[in-house]
């Protein structure tokens, strides 16, 4: 009897490390859920990669569990972008979404998302610009932007 006790330890400890590993899985997915104040900025402006006229601009972010993300930024200036976002790795995500600028032009945005703290992330961005009759104005490898974001919630 002494024997089959201590058989079944290992499948036990091993049932229980497997249980805690893929709860910390999830609430590392779940970390970016909420909504979040962003700064954006542009390192690079030219015309074929225009920027708006402000160094930085403001935005929030709101991601949602269920995999789909809401951005808003400059109301007067262009729509509110939709998306998705998933997990990619400890800490890290991606986010794409899109929105229509006031000129009937579309922006195709692509966040490579890293969380620095529980409450704040930085981001690096590449936007596809496409004109209103759909043509390609950014160039092939698209523009760059930085962003940080402090959670708001």
């Amino acid at each position: 009897m002494q024997t089959r006790r201590f058989t079944r330890l290992p499948g036990m400890i091993l049932a229980v490390m497997l249980t805690l590993l893929v709860g910390s899985a999830r609430a590392d997915e779940k970390q970016i859920t909420g909504t979040w104040i962003v700064t954006i900025t542009f390192p690079v402006c030219s015309a074929e990669c225009p920027c708006p006229p402000a160094t930085s601009v403001p935005g929030l972010h709101r991601y949602l569990q269920d995999g789909s993300m809401l951005e808003v930024g400059n109301p007067a200036a262009r729509s509110t972008g939709l998306g998705a976002w998933e997990h990619i790795d400890h800490h890290q995500f991606v986010a794409r979404f899109a929105f229509i600028t006031a000129n009937g032009s579309r922006e195709d945005v692509t966040t490579y998302i890293t969380l620095t703290a529980p409450d704040a992330f930085t981001s690096n961005s590449i936007f596809d610009l496409f004109g209103p009759t759909g043509n390609r104005i950014s160039p092939p490898d698209g523009c760059p932007r930085e962003e940080t974001a402090t959670r708001f919630e």
